[in-house]
């Protein structure tokens, strides 16, 4: 499993994942997890460092994708898996920059072809299969919805002043609060105040739909992880995780790159302050062009699935992967 996120400790016999150390005067230092331990300074050995730089953040782009197109190729060669999974981010950045209907985006996948050329080479080599597929797809977005700011102006969000006066969500006395990603929320709400925070939630610009813990089970979701109800915005817009009235408010983390005290994805990440390279981040939603996360009935805008494998052509459902690929492994 190579650079799936969270993989840390999961049971796969071969990982690979980001991990940088943080150095105590402020620096990055790019490396990964690796089991068995040894594997990440051999494939640094051969392949160099892998840019963590260019893997997320406002340069992030196609150095860390070639990393990782490279290194997946030496891990099949060397350690012959059975079954492989990488995860190539290239398009994701362009896509989140630019939005889908760049005409720039064209020659992105060109590259993306070109990353995956090494992989595809030694699978074949070998004689293995190879399977394509895409994550999902993008939406042209135009503006973003704060749901955090909506429920602390009504009361339902509580905040706490850190050491320099900014503030932070005060979980424990909070009656909701909306963890983001994209373009789904999750509402996390005392039961007191779930009616509340819904019918709140329901008015703002924005909000396309919302759906409740009772209906959780048409969407086969089954995980109490989920919250109180989910959030989909409409397709021109996404969920941004600000609670903050004015720049004096924020917390000094929000203008760096910072995926672990922010509470949601922050796609303004991916740019520069002003446009200049510098240590900070924009904080214009409206620079975000592409985001994700809604299901749509048009396969004109469903994610592509390649394969070595006939697959009848029709729509697959991403929850059908694991029983089609445990039969062309012979394993039911």
């Amino acid at each position: 499993m190579l650079f799936f996120q969270q993989s840390i400790g999961d049971a796969a016999d071969i990982i690979l994942t980001p991990k940088p150390t943080h150095t105590p005067d402020g620096r990055t230092v790019s490396s990964c997890w690796a089991k068995p331990d040894t594997l990440y300074q051999a494939l640094a050995q051969e392949l160099g460092p892998f840019p963590l730089h260019h893997y997320w953040g406002p340069i992030a782009g196609l150095p860390a994708s070639q990393w990782i197109g490279r290194a997946a190729a030496r891990v099949w060669e060397v350690e012959s898996p059975d079954l492989q999974f990488v995860y190539i981010p290239h398009l994701d950045y362009s896509l989140q920059r630019l939005g889908p209907q760049d005409p720039s985006i064209a020659q992105e996948v060109r590259q993306l072809d070109a990353i995956l050329d090494p992989l595809i080479t030694a699978v074949w080599k070998s004689e293995g299969k190879m399977l394509v597929v895409g994550d999902y797809s993008l939406n042209t977005v135009v503006d973003a919805t704060a749901p955090n700011l909506a429920l602390r102006r009504s009361g339902l969000l509580k905040t706490t002043p850190d050491a320099d006066g900014k503030l932070l969500i005060d979980h424990a006395a909070s009656d909701a609060f909306v963890m983001v990603d994209h373009q789904v929320g999750f509402l996390y709400a005392k039961p007191a105040a779930l009616e509340s925070a819904i019918k709140l939630l329901r008015t703002l610009p924005g909000v396309r739909q919302i759906i409740q813990k009772n209906s959780f089970g048409a969407l086969k979701i089954n995980t109490p992880r989920a919250g109180d109800a989910i959030l989909l915005s409409e397709a021109d817009r996404w969920f941004m995780h600000d609670w903050w009235e004015n720049e004096l408010e924020k917390p000094a983390w929000q203008h760096s790159i910072d995926i672990h005290r922010k509470p949601g994805y922050d796609p303004r990440e991916l740019f520069f302050a002003g446009g200049k390279p510098g240590k900070a981040i924009t904080q214009d939603p409206m620079l975000v062009r592409g985001s994700h996360g809604l299901a749509g009935n048009d396969p004109a805008q469903s994610p592509a699935i390649c394969s070595d494998f006939y697959l009848f052509p029709r729509q697959y459902r991403v929850a059908d992967l694991p029983g089609m690929i445990g039969g062309w492994l012979g394993r039911a």
